[in-house]
């Protein structure tokens, strides 16, 4: 149970809690928390092995990152504070002001309460639940004191353990290409575009080769190993777009911005009566809304599939037949080893 709740908490609830902290204010330190939102799929499950290994140092590291943004904050705006009046260099240095503003740190005055709570909630959130998940995942994967009467009885317990994850394991992986194929469809018809029409491609050669009775395996899993970094460049870019200089760059309603999928969904207004610090959200049909969780949808199962495809064999879930192979060659053996002996035996005596 314990395991299972690790899962869930580890692998479902955290992505939705950073992405919280990603979707609603484009800047430099929500693109840092993009990028731990990227690793995520990489770091294993908490376990009491784990923990004492890649997936505690990556929560330690969460710790210290969310920590640093979070100093990072309350620094600046001291900064303005002893400086009166306040933020008056930044009001008069139009370049500063634009540039702090693309890493994440504005002044709040004359901001309302909702934008003051976009631009400094994400660190007040990524730091509750970087100790938060540091702690919960401690407790529940730290080992149960339990007396045993002999190791025999401790080994069978492991044994029957390694046997449920690797038994969950082996669903996960196979639900998981599922998934797969329901994210590159999304992916792919939600916002046309050039990479939308290579998702697709890819989505009907599985499917056409899986409906062919050919099996999705370790060909399948270099596929979507070469498609990954495509979905991670395609995302990065569509969220880069979010910034204000990329956008005055690149027109909306551009050939180029069409042709890659790449929408307008949050903008500043550069009209001068207007507060830059103000996101508006365009009017953009539902669709261009979803996509961007649907492309990390993709590339979040994309990782975890070829992780799963990959893994050795002596790692996996042996077949249902395979005990009942095990004990024919077991007893096969026995008997020709006893007949062997008894051969021997026999010519020793004659001789």
């Amino acid at each position: 149970m314990a395991s299972f709740l690790c899962i869930l908490l580890f692998r479902v609830l955290l992505p939705i809690l950073i992405s919280t902290s990603v979707i609603f204010r484009p800047s430099g330190l929500s693109a840092l928390y993009l990028l731990i939102l990227f690793y995520l799929p990489f770091v294993p499950v908490p376990t009491e092995k784990t923990m004492s290994g890649h997936t505690g140092i990556f929560l330690k590291i969460l710790i210290v990152i969310t920590s640093l943004t979070a100093l990072g904050q309350v620094i600046f705006q001291i900064v303005l504070v002893a400086k009166p009046p306040y933020a008056e260099f930044l009001e008069n240095d139009v370049l500063l002001e634009k540039i702090l503003r693309h890493v994440g740190f504005i002044r709040l005055n004359n901001v309302d309460p909702i934008s003051a709570t976009v631009w400094l909630s994400p660190e007040v959130v990524m730091l509750a639940i970087s100790i938060g998940f540091f702690i919960a995942m401690r407790k529940l994967s730290a080992p149960i004191s339990v007396e045993a009467s002999n190791e025999e009885g401790e080994d069978s317990a492991n044994s029957r353990s390694t046997k449920t994850q690797q038994k969950y394991f082996s669903y996960l992986v196979a639900i998981g290409r599922y998934c797969v194929l329901f994210a590159l469809c999304s992916a792919a018809v939600l916002r046309p575009s050039v990479l939308g029409g290579l998702y697709f491609i890819v989505f009907l050669a599985t499917i056409t080769w899986w409906s062919c009775c050919k099996q999705l395996r370790r060909g399948f899993a270099i596929v979507l190993g070469c498609l990954t970094p495509v979905v991670f460049i395609h995302l990065s870019a569509l969220y880069s777009y979010q910034f204000q200089w990329p956008q005055e760059f690149l027109e909306r309603n551009s050939s180029y911005a069409r042709y890659f999928g790449l929408t307008q969904l949050i903008t500043v207004s550069l009209d001068s009566s207007d507060d830059p610090r103000n996101f508006l959200f365009t009017d953009e049909e539902w669709a261009s809304f979803v996509n961007p969780l649907a492309l990390y949808l993709l590339y979040y199962m994309l990782v975890l599939e070829v992780k799963g495809l990959l893994q050795p064999l002596s790692q996996k879930k042996q077949g249902p037949f395979s005990r009942l192979e095990g004990s024919f060659s077991g007893q096969l053996g026995r008997q020709m080893s006893q007949r062997l002996s008894r051969r021997q035996l026999m010519r020793s005596a004659t001789t």
